[in-house]
């Protein structure tokens, strides 16, 4: 829905800035809660360490 939204979009619209300091807080927003849920897995040692993130993202 948001990126539908954001195609949408346009530099001529009168309200522009408003709306895409929206989806700039929506973004930073789920980024903090995706963070939390990454360091949660980890903590009980469900996701892969920063160090392990390379072979974690190439494996087969």
């Amino acid at each position: 829905m948001v990126k539908a939204k954001l195609t949408k979009m346009t530099i001529e619209q009168k309200d522009i800035e408003q709306k895409l300091k929206i989806v700039q807080d929506l973004t930073v927003h789920l980024s903090f809660h995706l963070g939390e849920i990454v360091t949660i897995m980890r903590q009980n040692g469900h996701y892969p360490m920063p160090n392990e993130m390379k072979s974690f993202l190439t494996a087969e």
